[in-house]
């Protein structure tokens, strides 16, 4: 009895050629997959326009952050479907034409938003509830099934007793949530994803070079699971429920793509970055 996955019936023509092709592409080195948004989509998680309801929507905003993003809104009137994202965007570059007005000593280091003007600390505030809004709407739960037999389709040999030559694939990461490293993790695939030790980890790209990894994952816009903590610039992970580290300030570490040149000019992002250096599979 042939199984839901035997690629026997395919062995025929008209499909005999194409199979064929397919297993000389999934015996190949050097695959990558760019992961989008719409890749979350079956799992439960919202797309974008859903997502900025929901975040903008969220009880973590503040008065002065709903202001704030009032105001943004207000830019962006006439644009062709702005969205949370564009709006972060907008106050992380405020933001850090505040932080160079004062680092320079100028004595004008407000920013001036809807006729009102906001200090440094309090765009800051604004972008950090604006992050954790996002955080809160991705950490739903949901279903991971699709992602667990794509990572399968992936990483098994292609024919029972064929090996796939050098497995390691490399899957480039846009999406916030973890739902790539979960399906990893279920079908027990040996994979880096920058961080060293666990739940709680911190960052180490040597991860990225150990021989034995069958894939690499390169979050290029930050995780929900990746935190800054105060004073320190490279993200590490913690579980929630551990108490007592001191880091009760720690921010986290989501970029939309359009922030991120500032950010990509440091670490972690400019090691992920360099990373990069093979054919890409766009999936979204």
């Amino acid at each position: 009895m042939p199984t839901a996955d035997d690629l026997a019936p395919l062995r025929a023509n008209p499909f005999n050629e194409a199979v064929e092709k397919l297993e000389e592409l999934m015996t190949q080195t050097g695959r990558a997959f760019l992961i989008g948004a719409g890749c979350s989509k079956c799992a439960g998680l919202p797309l974008m326009a859903d997502l900025t309801t929901n975040a903008l929507g969220s009880p973590r905003l503040e008065p002065v952050t709903k202001k704030i993003l009032s105001a943004l809104k207000e830019n962006f009137e006439g644009a062709k479907y702005p969205n949370i994202e564009d709006y972060l965007s907008e106050l992380v570059d405020l933001l850090a034409i505040a932080d160079r007005r004062a680092l320079r000593g100028a004595a004008a280091t407000t920013i001036s938003l809807g006729g009102e003007d906001y200090a440094p600390g309090s765009l800051r505030a604004a972008a950090d509830q604006i992050r954790e809004a996002i955080a809160d709407v991705i950490a739903q739960p949901i279903s991971i099934e699709h992602h667990w037999k794509f990572a399968r389709a992936i990483h098994r040999p292609v024919r029972p007793g064929r090996g796939a030559g050098n497995p390691r694939v490399e899957y480039l990461v846009l999406n916030y949530d973890t739902l790539i490293e979960d399906a990893l993790a279920l079908e027990k695939v040996t994979f880096a994803d920058g961080l060293e030790g666990g739940v709680t980890a911190w960052w180490d790209p040597t991860t990225f070079s150990n021989p034995r990894l069958c894939a690499r994952v390169l979050k290029l816009h930050g995780s929900i699971n990746w935190f800054e903590f105060p004073s320190e610039v490279l993200p590490r992970r913690l579980a929630k429920f551990v108490c007592g580290t001191g880091a009760d300030e720690r921010r986290i570490m989501i970029w939309p793509a359009s922030t991120k040149y500032r950010e990509t000019q440091r670490d972690p992002y400019s090691q992920l970055s360099n990373l990069v250096s093979c054919p890409i599979i766009k999936l979204n």
